[in-house]
C-alpha cells in the first residue's frame, strides 16, 4: 500500500505543475493544526530559498489535541544520487528536528513519547526531462520511523520500483558528519598550505 501511494505521489509530481505556494485557508481546522501547518510552511519556505525544494503536502496525527506524527513532503527537479541525497535529507531533517522542538507553543500538543521517530520527511525527485538513464537515479529518498529510504523508480513502471533501500537514520547520519569532517579537514590542509607558501 506504502509504494502504491509514493507511485502515485510520482505520478502528481511529473504530470502536474505544481506552484510553490497556493493560499492557504485555515478555515475548519483546529488551532493545533494551524500552528503546525505554519511551522511547516514557514519551515518549508526556507527550505525552497536554501535548496530549492517545493512542498507537495503536509502529515499531521493523533488523537484529539496530542500529535503523534508531524511530516511533510517535498520535491525537487535536482536529480540527485544516493550521496547528494543523503546529505540533504540529513540536513533539512536536522534543521526539521529543531524546528520541532524548540517551538515552545508546540511542545504541549505533543504526545509524551514523541521523538525524532515521531517526524515524517520525504523528497521526491521530478526529472522533467523524462530522460530513462538519468531517471533510473533516486527518485525519493525519506526518513520514517528513524529509517531513510532510497527509491529508484522504473521509467517504464514494470516493476514500478527498481530498488527500496534503507539504513538507520543514526548510520545515514555518522556518514554525512564524516564526509562533513573530511571536508573541513581538506579545506584546513589547502588553507595551511596556502598560508605556508
Amino acid at each position: 500500500m506504502k509504494k502504491i501511494l509514493l507511485l502515485i505521489i510520482l505520478f502528481l509530481i511529473l504530470c502536474c505543475n505544481f506552484s510553490i505556494y497556493a493560499e492557504v485557508s485555515y478555515e475548519g481546522i483546529g488551532d493545533v493544526d494551524k500552528l503546525v501547518y505554519t511551522i511547516n510552511r514557514q519551515f518549508t519556505e526556507r527550505l525552497r530559498k536554501q535548496y530549492g525544494l517545493k512542498i507537495l503536502s503536509n502529515t499531521l496525527g493523533g488523537p484529539h489535541e496530542k500529535i503523534e506524527v508531524i511530516g511533510i513532503s517535498l520535491y525537487t527537479t535536482q536529480l540527485l544520487n544516493k550521496k547528494e541525497a543523503r546529505e540533504l535529507i540529513i540536513s533539512c531533517f536536522e534543521s526539521y528536528l529543531r524546528e520541532i522542538f524548540e517551538n515552545q507553543e508546540l511542545q504541549s500538543h505533543l504526545c509524551d513519547s514523541f521523538s525524532l521517530l515521531n517526524l515524517e520527511l520525504d523528497i521526491y525527485v521530478n526529472n522533467k526531462k523524462r530522460d530513462s538513464e538519468k531517471f533510473r537515479n533516486l527518485g525519493m529518498v525519506g526518513i520514517r520511523s528513524g529509517e531513510v529510504e532510497f527509491i529508484v523508480f522504473n521509467p517504464e513502471n514494470s516493476p514500478p520500483i527498481l530498488s527500496d533501500e534503507y539504513e538507520p537514520y543514526e548510520e545515514a547520519l555518522r556518514i554525512v558528519q564524516e564526509e562533513r569532517k573530511a571536508l573541513l579537514d581538506a579545506s584546513h590542509d589547502f588553507f595551511q598550505c596556502i598560508l605556508k607558501k
